[in-house]
């Protein structure tokens, strides 16, 4: 009877730890939210100090999209 008692605490104790572990990975698969911004620039581009100032504001460059015809497109993004 002890032997069975011990069991039956056994599989609760790995049964709510399990489901505490799926609680916490589930939460963490949840996808980010971007909010995105184009900077057209002109033909030298973004200065260092243009750069550094985006960079602090949590800005991070993803794409530069270089058309013909037309000005460089500088496309960044932040965590909302």
């Amino acid at each position: 009877m002890k032997t069975r008692t011990s069991l039956v605490v056994v599989l609760i104790a790995v049964m709510a730890l399990v489901t505490i572990g799926w609680t916490q990975s589930s939460r963490k698969m949840e996808a980010d939210k971007w909010k995105y911004m184009s900077y057209q620039a002109s033909s030298t581009g973004p200065t260092d100090q243009e750069m550094n100032k985006l960079g602090w504001e949590g800005w991070e460059l993803v794409a530069v999209d270089a058309g013909e015809n037309r000005a460089t497109r500088y496309i960044f993004k932040r965590k909302l």
